[in-house]
């Protein structure tokens, strides 16, 4: 993303779909907010909750509990 938002003046530079549950929200936030930096705020984040309940329960998660997860980790990013 970086190397696309470099390249490009105008274009969004984009994510499909992130599992942020998945994902350790401090590291996560420095990345998103650094590729939002290097292309002056074009970056769209897409996000999810995920569906697969094993692939869940691989990284932690209760799979039932995971939208309030999802909820609390997007809070924090947004604060961080």
């Amino acid at each position: 993303m970086t190397m696309a938002a470099a390249a490009t003046s105008k274009l969004k530079v984009a994510t499909d779909v992130c599992l942020v549950i998945e994902h350790d929200p401090i590291v996560l936030a420095k990345q998103v907010a650094s590729v939002d930096l290097a292309s002056n705020g074009r970056v769209i984040f897409g996000i999810g909750g995920g569906w697969n309940a094993k692939e869940m329960e691989d990284h932690g998660t209760v799979f039932k509990s995971r939208w309030k997860l999802l909820r609390e980790r997007i809070e924090a990013m947004k604060k961080l």
